[in-house]
This record gives structure tokens, C-alpha cells and sequence, in this order.
């Protein structure tokens, strides 16, 4: 099945900011494009399990994340980010519990963790009937440890297939560090000749300026998607609440960027 590209804006709290960012994106977007706005909402191993946890106030309330998603009616890609650093052996579980906690319009989820267990996040969503697809992040610290070999990236991915259905590069991870498009091509290449069937993303510093980093990439891969947090929000950090003059200032301009 084609996976259509998304400009994406992570850190949304309230339905309200998305139907502000809604239509600006529906003012803007091209003429036929098929670009979706990926809505994504940010939570945390501590949150959903409401344990304890320095992270856990960071992010929205359990019992509000299903509100901020779209219905079904609506062109958007409802994607709850799942956050968490250790390995545990209750993923399954855990991301059963944010899976729930995403409602029905859940469209996806993205792991941004370091190497989950394929069988695990498979079976956290053996049961669901609504085909939610999953993210796997690629951080700074997962292509290190490939030892900067986009084949090695490659190897590492291939237990996941029919597991994940896209990759996102992002080295920053939602720092607001700014991605380096040569550092990225070689993995990006290397991914869409091996691994066809993986939709690709990048991510890393992207916000209301210094968009025109993406035209190297955008020239091999115009369909790529694009995700932003860090700078979209109030004070630069993951975490914050979304500065919406930002954010629209991002979105339009990615929109004149991308076809």
C-alpha cells in the first residue's frame, strides 16, 4: 500500500491548535497534492503508566490525547509519539496502553526508542483492527552504533519488515539540532534500494526558518516526509507548548518547499 508523505508538527495538546493548523495547511498545500499534516502528540513510558518519572510532567494527560486527534473525515495523519529509553520487557503492554489511549482516529504511533524487539511491538498490536501503522525514530545514537554504515542500518532494519512501516532519521530528537543532508543521504539511499517497502522521514532542526536544508534531499527524494518539534515550540524544547506563530511560519514554508 503507498504511504503518502506528511509534513509533521509534534507537540500538539489541544484539538483546537490542530484545527487552527488545519487550515493553514489547507489554504497552502498545492493543487492535488497528496500530502498529509501529520498530527503528532508526544508522550512518555512514564506517563502512560502513570508512574513516577521526570519526564512524565512534560507531557499531556493521559485522558486528553484521543481529544486533540482528527475523526476519520478529516485528511490528517494522527500519529501518538511513544518515548522511552529503557528496555523493557513489558513493551508489549505498554504500547497496548498508548495505543488505547490514542482512541479510534489513531492513525499511527512512532517508537522513538532504541531498538524494540519486533516481536514485541508486533504483538502489542496483533489484536488492533485499525491497521495503525508504526514509526520506528532513528536517532544519532542508533546510527552510531551502525557504525556510520548506511548497510549496517539496513541489516539492523530487516528483522523489522512487515513490522514497521516507516523510518524517521532524526538525529536531534526534538533538540532543535539541525540535520546534516549529507550525513543523511547515504542511510536514505541505501534504505530505499534495500528496503523499498519502508516510507522514509526526516527530522532535525526544521522550523519557521532555514527550511531550504531540506533541497538536497528533496531533490533525490520529493516524497519524503518531514516532522518538526523543537522549534515549533515556546521556549525550543521538547516538551514545551507549541508557538503557533511558529508553527504556521513552518508550515508554510515547508508547503512552498515540498510538492
Amino acid at each position: 500500500m503507498k504511504k503518502l508523505p506528511y509534513i509533521g508538527i509534534t507537540g500538539f495538546r489541544t484539538y483546537k491548535e490542530v484545527a487552527e493548523m488545519l487550515q493553514v495547511f489547507m489554504r497552502h498545500r498545492r493543487l492535488h497534492s497528496e500530502r498529509l499534516l501529520h498530527v503528532g502528540v508526544m508522550t512518555h513510558y512514564h506517563r502512560v503508566n502513570e508512574t513516577s518519572g521526570e519526564s512524565a510532567s512534560s507531557f499531556i494527560a493521559n485522558d486528553r490525547i484521543a481529544s486533540v486527534f482528527c475523526s476519520p473525515e478529516v485528511q490528517v495523519y494522527n500519529c501518538l509519539h511513544y518515548a522511552d529509553m529503557a528496555h523493557r520487557k513489558t513493551l508489549a503492554a505498554d504500547l497496548r496502553k498508548a495505543v488505547a489511549l490514542g482512541g479510534y482516529n489513531l492513525d499511527a504511533i512512532q517508537l522513538d526508542l532504541r531498538w524494540p524487539r519486533p516481536e514485541r511491538i508486533a504483538e502489542a498490536l496483533r489484536d488492533d483492527t485499525r491497521r495503525i501503522e508504526v514509526i520506528l525514530q532513528i536517532d544519532k545514537y542508533i546510527l552510531n552504533e551502525a557504525g556510520q554504515s548506511p548497510a549496517n542500518l539496513v541489516e539492523k532494519l530487516k528483522p523489522y519488515q512487515g513490522v514497521i512501516h516507516r523510518v524517521l532519521l532524526d538525529e536531534s530528537m526534538g533538540q532543535g539540532e539541525p540535520m546534516n543532508p549529507d550525513r543523511l543521504l547515504p542511510y536514505l539511499r541505501a534504505l530505499s534500494q534495500s528496503l523499498p517497502d519502508l516510507g522514509l522521514g526526516v527530522a532535525g532542526g526544521l522550523g519557521p526558518h532555514g527550511l531550504e536544508i531540506l533541497k538536497p534531499i528533496l531533490a533525490e527524494f520529493p516524497d519524503i516526509s518531514i516532522d518538526a518539534e523543537g522549534k515549533l515550540s515556546t521556549r525550543g524544547h521538547q516538551g514545551d507548548p507549541l508557538d503557533l506563530a511558529h508553527t504556521e511560519k513552518y508550515l508554510i514554508h515547508a508547503l512552498r518547499l515540498v510538492k
